[in-house]
This record gives C-alpha cells, structure tokens and sequence, in this order.
C-alpha cells in the first residue's frame, strides 16, 4: 500500500508496527494520526 501511494504522490505517512491490524495499534497511534491529518487545517488558503 506504501509503494501504492508514493506512486501515485499522494500525502501519507506510513506507521509500521507489530501485531497486524488491531486495535491496540491503532489506538496508541491514533493522537498522532489525528494531528497529522489535521495539520495546517487552520492556515488561510491562497
């Protein structure tokens, strides 16, 4: 899915980790993945 998205440029960001999906994973990451999804959602658009 990496390779996928870097292909096609889109704006990701890859967190591996152990476990596959599950929610523990998740939740540990989900603080972060909220303030990157949210970056800049603020700044005035030109």
């Amino acid at each position: 899915m990496e390779k996928a998205l870097a292909y096609q440029k889109y704006d990701y960001k890859f967190v591996g980790g152990t476990g596959g999906h599950s929610g523990v994973h998740g939740g540990v990451i989900l603080p972060e993945s909220l303030r990157w999804l949210w970056r800049g959602w603020d700044q005035e658009k030109s």
